[in-house]
């Protein structure tokens, strides 16, 4: 579904879409290959490391940057498709599986899956962490934090599921005997290790900046800080109020829509008692995108690493005749390619 946004973008533009794809973020992550990193006033030592490293892979054979760091983005996509339906097989099907896969590949903003963002990645580093810790793959939930706190300051949110699923453990093993098994020093190992890659990168840009704080004051120079998350609910209300001046399809509409799905997928989650490192993915990450208080037109995009959101969907479909989901499936996929178009000629990052 992706080939066809790229195909009818490369139509629209009359050519291949390198520049677009490779825009906003991405650029940035081209400074970090081709330039390194720097500490001067928008720094792009906000970005972090994993995307840009794995591009010089292909790089070494010749790739340009340009098409390195976007063909490695989109192997990151892929990557994440797979970990996504093993997550959705492990609590439901095959079928769930399957159908949770494709929300989050028509979601809205998810044109940014073929973009040279690391979203692909970081949601892919998700995806396998929360199957690795669903399945009681320790090391692995934990190399999965790693990995992906090199990737995205949203790790953060995955890490802190990492912790409660040690505590879990922990509560879960009081009448264990022996301190280490009332300790789960396994999972202890894993959720220290997942947070590992975030915490080394936070010192790397303390030591290039001179200040412990250096990635907080290289994200204010970002104009991306942190406050309460009741603006962006109070926001996204207005916008889907009618009568709401001053409204962009883009800019507003799209992430309004996001964040009001994520909402109250969140509370039928809750209700239907889905699993509750799938809730508590879901609440910490849409909490995390609410409480950052600039770029409200790119919520729908940093939603996107949270595709736990979508399993009631998921099991809905899933429970559908193929006659009811085959023109279904068809819409979605027409409404996700004109929202990437009308994404792809707007002003700001997605």
């Amino acid at each position: 579904m992706k080939g066809l946004f790229l195909a009818t973008l490369a139509v629209v533009v009359g050519s291949f879409p390198l520049a677009k794809l490779t825009a906003f973020d991405a650029g940035w992550y081209l400074t970090v290959v081709d330039e390194g990193y720097g500490v001067a006033s928008r720094s792009n030592l906000a970005f972090f490391p994993l995307l840009p490293g794995l591009a010089r892979i292909p790089m070494a054979l010749g790739v340009p940057s340009a098409w390195a760091v976007l063909v490695m983005a989109w192997l990151g996509s892929v990557v994440a498709v797979v970990g996504i339906h093993r997550v959705g097989a492990e609590l439901g099907s095959a079928a769930v599986g399957f159908w949770l896969a494709f929300c989050w590949a028509v979601a809205p903003r998810s044109h940014v899956q073929v973009m040279g963002y690391a979203e692909g990645w970081f949601t892919a580093f998700v995806a396998w962490g929360l199957w690795a810790m669903l399945t009681r793959r320790r090391w692995l939930a934990g190399f999965m934090g790693l990995l992906a706190g090199l990737t995205q300051a949203s790790a953060l949110v995955y890490i802190g599921v990492l912790w409660l699923w040690w505590l879990a453990g922990v509560v879960g093993n009081r009448g264990q005997r022996g301190w280490r098994a009332r300790l789960c020093l396994e999972r202890l190992g894993a959720a220290a290790l997942g947070s590992a890659g975030f915490a080394l990168f936070w010192l790397y840009v303390a030591y290039r900046t001179g200040s412990i704080t250096g990635y907080l004051d290289i994200r204010r120079d970002w104009n991306s800080v942190a406050g309460s998350p009741w603006p962006n609910l109070v926001k996204t209300w207005n916008v889907l109020t009618p009568g709401y001046e001053g409204t962009s399809f883009t800019g507003l509409i799209t992430p309004a829509i996001a964040i009001a799905l994520a909402v109250v997928l969140l509370l039928v989650m809750i209700y239907m008692r889905e699993h509750w490192l799938a809730v508590m993915l879901l609440l910490l990450g849409l909490v995390l995108v609410l409480m950052q208080q600039e770029d409200y037109h790119s919520k729908a995009r940093m939603l996107m690493p949270w595709f736990v959101m979508w399993l009631p969907l998921a099991r809905l479909f899933a429970r559908c005749s193929a006659w009811v989901m085959v023109p279904v499936a068809l819409t979605l996929t027409v409404v996700s390619v004109m929202w990437g178009l009308d994404a792809a000629a707007y002003r700001y990052s997605p």
